[in-house]
């Protein structure tokens, strides 16, 4: 018998080579082992099409939709997005989007523009506004982007925009008598911290 390695001639029972040290098996143990490598990599490969698959459907889908999105309004509005929110803002399973654009950031911003996004199609809904984003807020399973918007004499007012049961946007009645409604410890809440029920129309 000879070293499988080195091909040093091996005496009869000899389990290592004397030569270089291999580890001496049979041709069948080989075969073994060489089937066992070959069912784990096919397992890892399954498993591996599969998280991608999942990813894909999951957060690739969405990360593809909200990118197609974003270059949308981008091509329609003069002026540069400042936040994008795409998410399922009624509860119903289905993802619609608002975007703000305008001059400035986030806290601030002139020439400010509100768009909603059904089925990729982008609405403007408001435009010429000035002010800030406050966020998302939710109450009951539902979202809302809420904006403070300044009026021509500079008073601010929130304004909330939700998309209701046929998937159009709609602005509650809440909105505009209240500042900085946002959320805080889970709770929707104004700008004096005291705690608001959002009315869904």
């Amino acid at each position: 018998m000879k070293c499988f390695n080195c091909g040093c001639e091996l005496k009869e029972g000899k389990m290592n080579c004397p030569e270089c040290g291999a580890y001496q098996i049979d041709k069948q143990s080989a075969k073994k082992i060489s089937l066992k490598a070959g069912l784990i990599t096919a397992i890892f490969a399954i498993i591996a099409v599969v998280a991608l698959t999942s990813f894909y459907f999951y957060a690739g889908k969405d990360m593809i939709e909200k990118s197609y999105i974003q270059k949308q309004i981008e091509r329609v509005s003069s002026s540069d997005l400042i936040q994008l929110y795409y998410d399922d803002f009624n509860g119903d399973g289905s993802k619609e989007a608002f975007a703000v654009t305008g001059i400035g950031t986030e806290d601030v911003f002139t020439d400010g523009e509100i768009w909603f996004v059904k089925s990729r199609l982008g609405v403007n809904i408001r435009s010429g506004v000035i002010g800030g984003i406050n966020g998302i807020v939710e109450e009951d399973g539902k979202k809302y982007l809420s904006v403070e918007i300044s009026d021509e004499k500079r008073r601010n007012s929130s304004y909330l925009f939700g998309v209701d049961e046929r998937n159009n946007y709609y602005v509650p009645v809440i909105s505009g008598k209240y500042n900085k409604i946002h959320l805080q410890d889970g709770k929707v809440v104004a700008e004096d911290g005291k705690e608001i029920t959002i009315k869904n129309q």
